[in-house]
């Protein structure tokens, strides 16, 4: 059985994600996608300032499923299409050699704004957008 629940600090120990913790649930909101009790995924929002958001995931557990991927995708869309009508803007920071996760934000209406060299772990990442049309 799939879930989506609150995400915990047990769900980022499963995903090894626990040194990210303080940044990725304040402020802002974060949820872990759970099968049969064990955390498969995680993604969140983070609020930087007013009427801006960072949105993340960590997927890679669930990459080689299309049926999971198409949940996540399900389950994500319904997340932005709600944030869209509070926010101005929402980012999303991806890895620049993982061509297939470059794609997925296009997906949603975001669009490429730039490259950001040794921006994290001496790793390039592109930044994506969606802007609210003036």
């Amino acid at each position: 059985m799939l879930e989506v629940k609150p995400l915990e600090l047990s769900h980022l120990q499963t995903l090894n994600l626990t040194e990210h913790y303080e940044k990725i649930t304040s402020p802002g909101y974060a949820w872990a996608l759970v099968k049969d009790g064990v955390a498969i995924a995680a993604g969140g929002v983070t609020i930087p300032h007013d009427r801006c958001a960072i949105v993340w995931t960590n997927i890679e557990p669930c990459r080689e499923s299309k049926y999971l991927m198409r949940r996540i995708h399900f389950i994500a869309r319904h997340l932005l299409d709600q944030l869209k009508s509070d926010l101005d803007r929402i980012q999303a920071d991806v890895l620049a050699d993982d061509r297939r996760a470059c794609q997925w934000p296009r997906r949603f209406g975001f669009h490429y704004e730039g490259k950001m060299k040794k921006y994290w772990q001496g790793k390039t990442y592109l930044r994506f957008a969606w802007v609210r049309a003036d």
